[in-house]
This record gives C-alpha cells, structure tokens and sequence, in this order.
C-alpha cells in the first residue's frame, strides 16, 4: 500500500520519534513533537490549526478525546504533569499533578470526562478532566509502564510495561 496523505513534517530530535493521536471521526490528528511542542492538523488538508509548547523537554504521550473537544499531552523526561487543551482554540485548560516520573501513555474514555494516564512511575492514574483531580490509581507494574488500551466496554483496561507484562484492570469501581 501507498501513503494516501504525508503531513508537513516537523523537527525531531534524535532518538525521538513523533506521538500521533486521532480524533474518532479522523478529522484532527495531534502531533507531539520531541522538542517540547504540539500541534494539531487537519489530515485531509494537511492545515496546520494550531501549535502550543506543551514541555519543557520532550512531549512522550498525546490523545484526542472522540469529540474532538480535548487534548491531552504528557511530558518527559524530567516533567511528569500532562496538561489538557481546548482544541479549538489551542488554549491550555488545566493541568494534571500526581505521577513522579514522565508520562509514557494517555487514553480518554469516549465521553472525554476521564482520562487515564501511565507513567514511568510504574503506575496507571486515572482522571477527572472537568475537576482536574485524580480519581484513582492503579499499582501492580514492577517496571515504567509505557502503553494503555481501553476496551469497547469502557470498564476493561490493559497496560504494558518496559518488561514486557501486560496486564488487565476493572475500572468500573472507580469513581
């Protein structure tokens, strides 16, 4: 298969490659970029709309929520908040404090009012996106824990670490 679209490329850092994260419907595409910013862009046309300095260092982790209403980017390596964005207006909205180290992973649930996020800290903390609190958190990894999949059934969701487990939580007993 070919590329049916390439998007203005943007610097990066050796080493560090660009975090990608998709609205549902596919019309805005976050881009974190290694040198600390992020930006968001119209696939179809390749449009830039708008670019923030999201970290000081590095952005390790973006995601859109389905509505397309927020962004969430996570920094590293020596910054651990994750800062939420409007998306039509690029404005930031909040920031999230309570992981120690840097943050490897974000996923919203679909109605975009939690987001879940993990961290090197070797935990997975959960969040409310309207008060900005932390609703919940996770432990049971022994190494940075660097991905998240929530399921179809918004309750189940699985992590990975730097170690190679993986493993499965019910998130349904959690504010």
């Amino acid at each position: 298969a070919t590329p049916i679209r390439s998007l203005p490329s943007a610097s990066v850092v050796s080493g560090m490659g660009t975090i990608l994260a998709a609205n549902a419907d596919l019309s805005l595409v976050a881009q974190g970029i290694p040198d600390g910013w992020v930006r968001l862009v119209n696939p179809r046309s390749g449009e830039e709309r708008w670019r923030a300095k999201a970290s000081e260092e590095y952005v390790t982790a973006v995601a859109l929520s389905r509505d397309g209403r927020l962004l969430a980017t996570g920094s590293g390596f020596s910054e651990s908040d994750i800062r939420l964005w409007e998306v039509a207006s690029g404005r930031e909205v909040g920031r999230l404090k309570g992981h120690r180290s840097w943050v490897g992973a974000l996923v919203f649930w679909p109605e975009g009012t939690r987001l879940a996020s993990a961290s090197a800290d070797q935990t997975i903390r959960l969040w409310d996106t309207a008060t900005l609190e932390s609703v919940g958190t996770l432990k049971g990894h022994q190494a940075e824990v660097w991905s998240l999949t929530l399921l179809p059934d918004q309750t189940t969701l699985f992590s990975g670490a730097k170690d190679g487990s993986v493993l499965a939580w019910d998130t349904s007993e959690i504010n």
